[in-house]
């Protein structure tokens, strides 16, 4: 279906309305961006931000995307809170890999395709004010197959056996509990 305004935008607003009609029922949403992802399209005004701080070329919209992103996710978790839904929504932010663009990499060896930290450590962020204290932080490894046990276990749900291999629940670590994998 074709739609008009940047793409980043246009799936958040979607995102919201879908959970505007759902807010009464449980609901699921899955929100995978593009950003930031070459060629690094975005509108002027998120890029230009950052060649005003002196950042040339496609790093800046790599920068503007960046700030996009995060625009989308404060109007999203307002949203939510707007609803009524924001205590008991789990709202997981991650990354597909490391960073593709030439700036920070918070002094890790590698971007995005290299089997170096800096190739595929990206942030999980896990957000449900109802049970997860804020600002708590772990360094525990965890990787994306993680997330199926994790989810599983909020819900109650048991996996099946060939899947318990591979996927371990961090819910433990998430709530403040002893955790060990």
């Amino acid at each position: 279906e074709k739609h008009s305004g940047y793409c980043t935008d246009v799936w958040f607003d979607n995102a919201m309305k879908f959970i505007e009609s759902s807010k009464d029922q449980p609901f699921f949403v899955y929100l995978p961006t593009n950003a930031p992802h070459g060629p690094y399209n975005v509108p002027d005004k998120y890029a230009q931000l950052y060649r005003d701080k002196g950042v040339k070329g496609p790093l800046a919209n790599f920068y503007g995307m960046i700030t996009n992103i995060d625009e989308n996710m404060g109007r999203l978790m307002a949203r939510l809170g707007e609803l009524g839904l924001e205590d008991n929504t789990i709202l997981i932010f991650m990354t597909d890999n490391g960073t593709s663009g030439s700036g920070f990499n918070a002094g890790m060896k590698g971007r995005k395709g290299s089997p170096y930290e800096g190739g595929h450590r990206v942030p999980l962020i896990v957000r449900w004010p109802a049970r997860i204290a804020p600002g708590r932080a772990s360094d525990e490894p965890v990787c994306l197959a993680d997330l199926l046990a994790t989810c599983a276990a909020i819900l109650g749900a048991r996996l099946p056996d060939e899947a318990g291999e591979d996927s371990v629940s961090i819910l433990p670590a998430l709530l403040g509990q002893r955790f060990e994998k």
